[in-house]
């Protein structure tokens, strides 16, 4: 990865940071809504950058901000919320292989998948 590309996202990811910790969590008598909620949004994002013919950094970006917040509103303690928590983490890791985000995905596909939201192909 170039250099330039290293440190934005690196800004991206210090400035998300900050914003996702004054965010806080939703209570445990949401947990599951929010969860469902939580997969419901990343199915649409899935299926949004599926949908590019040709991505670029600025979608990039966006798909990891919207990643990460998923990460951030699912319900702690949860299987959801630690595997969207990896999948940030591996998605924001500038030397991260590509063999990292996959299976994170995989395990997210799988957590909302058990919740009942349905994904495209």
């Amino acid at each position: 990865m170039k250099p330039t590309t290293t440190a934005a996202l690196t800004a991206a990811a210090a400035t998300l940071a900050g914003v996702l910790a004054a965010c806080g969590s939703p209570s445990p008598a949401q947990s599951q809504p929010a969860n469902v909620r939580v997969c419901q949004h990343y199915a649409v994002q899935r299926a949004w950058v599926l949908s590019l013919t040709k991505g670029n950094m600025t979608d990039a970006l966006k798909f990891i901000s919207y990643v990460a917040t998923d990460a951030m509103q699912a319900e702690p303690g949860t299987a959801v919320r630690a595997d969207f928590g990896q999948l940030a983490a591996a998605q924001q890791a500038p030397d991260s292989p590509d063999s990292a985000v996959y299976a994170a995905s995989q395990a997210v596909l799988r957590d909302c998948r058990a919740l009942g939201v349905h994904f495209t192909p």
